[in-house]
C-alpha cells in the first residue's frame, strides 16, 4: 500500500501535536453520552438512572456512572481549501504532516477524520478504517491545487 510519509510524532509542529492529544492526553471528558467513562461515589442530587447497581452492591456504597462526552470523542482535520503558492517540497511536507497527525492520533487512541475539498472521511479509530484517508493523501496531486472560484 502507498501512504504519505509518516513523520515521527516529535517531528510534527506543535499545532498537529495538539490535534492528536500529545499535549493533552486526557482527550475524553464526562458528559451526557451513552458510553460509561468511570465510576464514582454517589453525590446527593445525582440522577438515580446513573446508579451502577453491581458496583454499589460490591462496594456496599452508592456508586454512579459518569458518561463520556461523545462530542469530545474524536478529532477532525479540516482543510477547507488546499493552500496555493507552496513549492513541491512544502506541498509534500504538508501532506506528510496531515497523514502523520491522522496516523499518530489513531495510534494514541483518538478517532481521527479528514475533511478536505475533494472528499470527507469519517472518524476512524483503527488503522484499517484510516487507510482510505491515507491512500487519498498519497495520491493528492499538489500541482493541481487551485483556489476555489468564489460562490456566485
Amino acid at each position: 500500500m502507498v501512504y504519505p510519509q509518516i513523520l515521527p510524532e516529535e517531528a510534527l509542529p506543535q499545532v498537529w501535536r495538539r490535534v492528536i492529544g500529545d499535549e493533552n492526553p486526557a482527550q475524553s471528558s464526562t458528559g451526557g453520552g451513552s458510553v460509561p467513562f468511570y465510576l464514582r461515589d454517589y453525590v446527593m442530587g445525582d440522577p438515580s438512572r446513573r446508579i451502577h447497581w453491581k458496583a454499589t452492591a460490591r462496594r456496599q456504597q452508592l456508586t454512579v456512572k459518569e458518561m463520556e462526552d461523545e462530542h469530545a470523542s474524536g478529532s477532525f482535520i479540516e482543510i477547507p481549501e488546499w493552500p496555493v503558492g507552496l513549492n513541491p517540497f512544502e506541498q509534500e511536507r504538508l501532506i506528510a504532516q496531515i497523514g502523520s497527525a491522522l496516523w499518530h492520533g489513531v495510534r494514541n487512541g483518538i478517532p481521527m477524520g479528514l475533511h478536505c475539498p475533494e472528499r470527507q472521511f469519517p472518524l476512524a479509530s483503527t488503522f484499517q478504517a484510516l487507510a482510505p484517508a491515507l491512500r487519498f493523501l498519497a495520491f493528492v496531486e499538489p500541482t493541481l491545487w487551485r483556489p476555489h472560484a468564489p460562490n456566485q
